[in-house]
């Protein structure tokens, strides 16, 4: 259904230069309206839209420590 709340655990990672991170700020704002288990947001400065081969240590510091704190 449409109008079901996001249950599990998410996290939203994106870079400061992508144009999808741009367009969807409104939404990255309002995101705990519709997710209820919403971890955070992390923007990478002065990155683009490839953020795991821009950033590769960064993206699976943030990916690792996301799902760590799945075990908790």
């Amino acid at each position: 259904q449409a109008d079901l709340p996001l249950t599990v655990p998410s996290f939203f990672i994106g870079g400061e230069f992508d144009v999808a991170t741009g367009w969807g700020q409104e939404a990255i704002a309002r995101v705990t309206e519709r997710a209820t288990d919403y971890r955070g947001t992390v923007i990478f400065e002065g990155c683009g839209h490839w953020i795991q081969q821009e950033r590769p240590e960064e993206t699976n510091a943030e990916i690792l420590g996301f799902l760590a704190g799945l075990k908790a």
